[in-house]
């Protein structure tokens, strides 16, 4: 928690700090990081990417679903994040 009030206010900064927790493995302080950022920087494709790792890292489906389906709208020739999509529905048995 020291490290996140740290970073407060430093978008670069919270970027690193919740990619370093996802990596370590200490995912609450993943998400803590991580909703430190201002909503419009959520939505950006570094912070959905993030957001998309940390919901299939604890397997929180509807998130995972969400946050690949907005992730497509960058990059719709990248296959992954409708990959994760259809495994977040398969999770939820809901049709593709």
């Amino acid at each position: 928690m020291a490290l996140v009030s740290l970073c407060m206010g430093r978008l670069k900064d919270t970027y690193l700090l919740a990619e370093g927790w996802l990596e370590l493995g200490d995912f609450r302080e993943a998400e803590l990081g991580l909703q430190l950022l201002p909503a419009r920087d959520r939505s950006t494709k570094r912070g959905l990417t993030l957001w998309l790792q940390l919901s299939l890292a604890l397997e929180r489906w509807p998130e995972v679903e969400a946050a690949a389906r907005e992730l497509r709208q960058f990059s719709p020739a990248d296959t992954s994040p409708l990959l994760h999509q259809a495994e977040a529905l398969h999770q939820q048995d809901q049709p593709l």
